[in-house]
């Protein structure tokens, strides 16, 4: 069982062995890369080579940190995205993005834009060539310069070094190398985890919004079916008004119909009446004329008829209280026709008025 163990652990070794040794070659074996091998376009160095000419006005050559802060601010990326793009593309370090820094920092700004993720250490095929030497390859997430392996060749030549120096040393690199991709993984969960909730935060909002404009058009929509009932209801009780004015007029057309066509009615009974006493008048009149000349006969039959005498008189006294009757009648007759005259004076002149 020992035996297995220990074949297994020289196994691992050797892996890691292995892994350090191609982690520890990356920079001393890599080829010499030109800047066409530069990863970012050369539409954008173009592009933001222009921009950094136009904001550095003083031709100092390098952009301030507050200058370079209002360029990447307009990108609208979070704080925690600028600072990580600020702390890729200063590779020198000294607070201030020269032209090829600045073109690093704007590609990496649509990177993060086009929703790719930033890498936690920049890979060589980022680093502007310029910044590829030895001194500045020292500061780029921690790689190894490109002189090391020759700073450990003249210790190694000074002091032998035993195949299980070599394994110990292959094995810390390796798990060195192991924990730095674990930490890169983690972060890169991280980021992930962050991306995920950002997007939920933002779908969140999206749905909060639409929600809230669905809450705004539906209280749009009932405000206007309140108005359009409201507007109903005015519309009706305008024509309620309208319909109770048209009967009341109607009601008072009617009365007025009514009181005109007593007052014809009344008139045209006085006219009737004052006709029939003016017949009678005539009638009395005709017949007081006939008595008078009756009278007159009679007198002068009286005048004639001495004998007759007392029937004459009889006759003469009996017509005479007729007479005075038919005077008296007459009488009456005449001051009733001036009354109805009177009357109708009077009703002609209120229908005037």
């Amino acid at each position: 069982m020992a035996g297995g163990f220990g074949g297994t652990n020289m196994q691992k070794a050797q892996s890691l062995i292995d892994l350090g040794s191609s982690s520890a070659s990356l920079v001393g074996n890599s080829p010499k890369i030109t800047s066409s091998d530069w990863a970012v376009p050369q539409a954008s160095r173009l592009k933001y080579r222009q921009k950094f000419n136009s904001l550095d006005k003083s031709m100092s050559g390098y952009l301030s940190g507050f200058q370079a802060r209002n360029a990447l601010l307009q990108s609208n990326l979070s704080q925690t995205q600028l600072a990580t793009i600020w702390s890729l593309a200063d590779i020198d370090g000294d607070g201030q993005l020269k032209a090829d820094e600045f073109v690093l920092a704007m590609h990496l700004t649509d990177m993060a834009k086009a929703g790719q993720p930033l890498p936690l250490t920049l890979p060589l095929e980022l680093v502007p060539p310029s910044f590829r030497s030895g001194k500045y390859t020292e500061n780029i997430n921690g790689t190894l310069p490109s002189y090391q392996p020759v700073q450990e060749e003249e210790p190694q030549k000074k002091q032998p070094v035993t195949f299980e120096d070599k394994r110990k040393a292959n094995y810390e690199r390796g798990n060195m190398e192991l924990e730095k991709r674990r930490q890169v993984l983690l972060e890169q969960q991280q980021r992930e985890a962050e991306r995920k909730a950002q997007k939920e935060r933002e779908e969140q909002e999206r749905r909060e919004r639409e929600r809230q404009e669905q809450e705004r058009k539906k209280q749009l929509e009932m405000e206007r079916q309140l108005e359009r009932q409201r507007e109903l209801e005015r519309q009706r009780e305008e024509e309620r008004r309208k319909e109770i004015e048209r009967r009341e007029a109607a009601k008072q057309e009617l009365e007025r119909q009514r009181r005109l066509e007593w007052e014809r009615i009344r008139r045209q009974e006085l006219l009737n009446q004052r006709n029939r006493e003016q017949e009678e008048i005539v009638r009395l009149t005709s017949k007081k004329k006939s008595l008078n000349l009756e009278l007159e006969a009679l007198t002068d039959k009286h005048q004639q008829i001495s004998g007759r005498l007392q029937d004459i008189r009889n006759k003469k006294q009996l017509r005479k209280t007729e007479l005075e009757a038919l005077d008296k009648k007459c009488d009456q007759g005449i001051m009733e026709v001036k009354q109805l005259q009177q009357q109708l004076q009077v009703h002609n002149f209120l229908i005037c008025l």
